[in-house]
């Protein structure tokens, strides 16, 4: 097996586990002349190679290690030689993994597509599109493993609320659910517009799904938010119009009730204004608010762009595969470069007052993602720059 392959044996195996894995460049490895080693794990069948690490151990000059004696590991729960855990059955383990998440993925990509009424064929073949895109073979962070991370995330935030609502992160899980398939459904990592694109590509389904434009509409916002991971001007512009319209519908209210004689007077008034108003053009971010609760979009745009950086906040193990899997999606780039231009946005993003902003209405998990997040995201960034500052350390 090779490095990436044992690495990700092991955390499919158990996340926890924190590896050290390096070449074998000859029969000793890193075991003959490593001072910091105090035992070596060995089967049976390879005892007498413990014997002889440690015999070149003395020669070089470092302390022996103790030689601890396992019995072999079963495929199949037998104690036989015969039937020893192989790299064929470690493969096939990955192998089985790897199809059940898909297959798990599928089935939630097409009870979301007949959530929204969108037909089994035309469901299927987006299926097959996604599943294309997010194969391809330039990616190495922004694969479909991203999107099954967002996804069972969500799913977590989602079951896990106290609330009566499914989720009271957001009243229309289907806009959320739509923008983690499609955020990264374009990802070239030479490329400047792969937001745009992807948004693109969403308004490409909606058009064949026949979606409602505003939801749509919005979507396309969730998406191009994850450019800057803040929510969108047209967002933010679109909540601001809302809030005004809340305060003068107040106003007006207040005005009502200290001149109830002005009623009709005031009535009339406002049937005239609201007839000037029809004969005015009207915005994308008017006709957004017309119809859309800009209160909550904001709360999910929010959670998106959360469940997008929880990987920041991921164990040890899994934030150095992360980091790993970025510095190959920018091999274009020399070490150098990489290591100035990654540091810098780690830094960018180490300068917000908080990553995590989902707003929630269960304190228990809104102090889930704004502290435990917060804390464990700031402290595997810190020790990412302090790796990057090392040149001795390689980047992959």
């Amino acid at each position: 097996m090779g490095i990436c392959d044992d690495r990700l044996y092991l955390q499919l195996v158990q996340a926890t586990i924190e590896d050290d894995v390096v070449p074998l460049r000859d029969m000793y490895g890193p075991s003959g002349d490593r001072d910091y080693l105090q035992a070596l794990v060995v089967s049976k069948e390879t005892e007498k190679g413990g014997a002889m690490v440690n015999d070149k151990r003395k020669e070089n000059g470092v302390p022996l290690v103790d030689i601890i004696v396992v019995d072999l590991a079963s495929s199949s729960g037998s104690h036989y030689i015969q039937d020893k855990l192989s790299s064929t059955a470690i493969r096939q383990f990955v192998l089985n993994k790897r199809a059940e998440d898909q297959k798990w993925m599928q089935e939630q990509w097409l009870t979301l597509c007949q959530k929204l009424n969108v037909s089994r064929q035309v469901g299927e073949k987006w299926w097959s599109v996604l599943s294309e895109r997010y194969h391809e073979a330039q990616r190495h962070y922004h694969t479909i493993n991203h999107i099954l991370h967002m996804l069972k995330l969500f799913e977590q935030v989602s079951s896990g609320s106290s609330s009566s609502s499914s989720c009271s992160f957001s009243s229309s899980p289907s806009r959320v659910l739509l923008a983690i398939w499609f955020h990264d459904v374009i990802y070239e990592p030479t490329a400047k517009d792969n937001e745009y694109q992807s948004a693109q590509l969403f308004v490409e389904f909606a058009k064949e799904a026949q979606l409602s434009s505003n939801d749509s509409h919005l979507v396309v916002e969730y998406i191009m938010s994850t450019i800057k991971h803040q929510p969108t001007e047209l967002l933010l512009k679109a909540l601001v119009q809302q809030k005004e319209k809340e305060t003068e519908k107040e106003k007006e209210k207040q005005k009502q009730g200290e001149q109830e004689i002005m009623i009709e007077t005031e009535q009339s008034q406002e049937s005239k204004t609201d007839t000037e108003a029809d004969t005015q053009p009207e915005t994308q971010t008017e006709s957004l608010t017309r119809t859309t609760d800009y209160h909550q979009a904001l709360r999910e745009v929010r959670l998106l762009l959360d469940l997008d950086l929880a990987i920041l906040a991921a164990s040890t193990l899994d934030y150095d595969a992360y980091a790993r899997a970025i510095r190959l999606e920018y091999q274009h780039f020399p070490d150098a470069a990489f290591r100035s231009g990654r540091i810098a946005v780690l830094r960018s993003l180490l300068s917000k007052p908080s990553l995590y902003d989902s707003d929630d209405q269960d304190l228990d998990r809104a102090i889930k993602l704004k502290t435990r997040w917060e804390g464990l995201a700031r402290f595997n960034m810190q020790r990412e720059i302090r790796r990057l500052q090392n040149e001795a350390i390689p980047l992959v």
